[in-house]
Formats: C-alpha cells, sequence, structure tokens
C-alpha cells in the first residue's frame, strides 16, 4: 500500500478492502511505510481499521525504530495508544539502535535495517 504519504488514498484503499496488514517484499506494511513518510495522520487511520503495529517482519521494532530516529513525539504518542511498549522491562529503548544507524538515512530510519543486537 504505497499510498503511505496521503491519507486520503489509505482511506480509499481501506474503504475497498485492502489489507492493512500486508507486508511488502521487504517485509514492511502500509502502517511502516506511513511511519517511514511521517504521517501520522495515515498511521492514526490504519490502527483505527485494524491495522497491526506487530505485523511488519521485526515487529513493532519497525516502527519504534522509525519514531525514535525521527525524535517525533506524536508518532510515539501513536504507538503508546496502540499499546505498544516504548522500554523493555529494563527501562531502555527497543529502538536506541537509531543512533548507530547507518549515513544513507542519517539516522533517521528513513529505510528497513536490520536491529542490531542491543
Amino acid at each position: 500500500m504505497w499510498a503511505g504519504a496521503d491519507p486520503g488514498k489509505v482511506r480509499l484503499l481501506l474503504d475497498r478492502g485492502a489489507n492493512p496488514n500486508l507486508r511488502a517484499t521487504d517485509g514492511s506494511t502500509a502502517l511502516v511505510t506511513a511511519a517511514r513518510f511521517g504521517n501520522a495522520g495515515a498511521m492514526r487511520l490504519l490502527l483505527a481499521r485494524r491495522a497491526d503495529p506487530r505485523a511488519s517482519a521485526n515487529g513493532a521494532l519497525d516502527l519504534l525504530r522509525i519514531a525514535y530516529g525521527r525524535n517525533d513525539p506524536d508518532m510515539r504518542l501513536i504507538l503508546t495508544e496502540a499499546g505498544i511498549r516504548l522500554t523493555d522491562p529494563a527501562g531502555h529503548r527497543p529502538a536506541r539502535v537509531e543512533s548507530r544507524c547507518c549515513s544513507r538515512c542519517g539516522g533517521r530510519g528513513a529505510h528497513n535495517h536490520r536491529l542490531a543486537p542491543m
């Protein structure tokens, strides 16, 4: 669902029966795509239409990595409201790998990385 930058297109696709949890070839979902574009409106719409924040190949870590990499408090709030824990039981951010991200995205998490071990 490459409509991540346009909530109107996301709504249209969902209204016509698109599966919000379908994975792209890279393992990402429409919710991850919306997060990559920084589109909080599309994220809220997808979640309201039962998008599973854990459905991408790396589970919720893709979304957390993007939210922390973008330093976007609204995105983190959306994820918290969706039931995603922003820290592990010890209080560490699971997405802290963004600070070690590659130069391709400047640490913003704008593309799909494999997470480094914590």
